[in-house]
């Protein structure tokens, strides 16, 4: 049967969807059949029959310099891989079944990618700060080095542009 949502979950649903997608597969078993996400939601509220986008990688093409981005629905909502949902809220992990226009979508959900609200759209930025903790480097962290960052199971490759200040932890 159907599920009521709860007064705190109400509540949630003005805030921005961002769910990071940790896995995309076709399900042929189980609960959901037919192509799947997964991921954590990092902030907002996922409701089931909703249309979200998916950013960055499901861009289709620019028209006048704005970004269309590929649109979907939102079919079926698994929590702790076994009780289906009406809505899903901040911190939970989800499996998610979501209505593709042709098989060929499917190549366009990628691990890192980030599910989103349509009315908020995630931001992006080529520049940000961040603080790292490290131990027994073999070699130093110098401007201009190319690294490589993992978030979930995304990664990318970036350049280190200033390093802030340095913080010995055993003083």
């Amino acid at each position: 049967g159907k599920q009521a949502l709860s007064k705190e979950l109400l509540e949630e649903i003005n805030k921005p969807l961002r769910i990071s997608i940790t896995n995309a597969y076709q399900s042929n078993v189980g609960k959901l059949k037919g192509f799947c996400v997964s991921g954590k939601i990092e902030s907002g509220v996922l409701l089931n029959k909703k249309n979200y986008m998916l950013l960055p990688s499901a861009t289709l093409f620019a028209v006048k310099g704005k970004e269309i981005y590929y649109l979907f629905k939102i079919l079926e909502i698994l929590l702790n891989e076994s009780e289906k949902v009406q809505g899903a809220e901040v911190g939970e992990n989800v499996d998610i079944l979501i209505q593709l226009q042709n098989a060929y979508d499917a190549e366009n959900f990628h691990p890192g990618d980030v599910l989103s609200s349509i009315e908020y759209p995630a931001a992006f930025s080529k520049n940000f700060l961040v603080e790292i903790v490290t131990s027994d480097l073999d070699y130093p962290i110098l401007k201009g080095m190319q690294i490589m960052i993992h978030i979930n199971k995304a990664k990318s490759s970036a350049i280190v542009k200033k390093l802030e200040k340095i913080i010995d932890r055993s003083s």
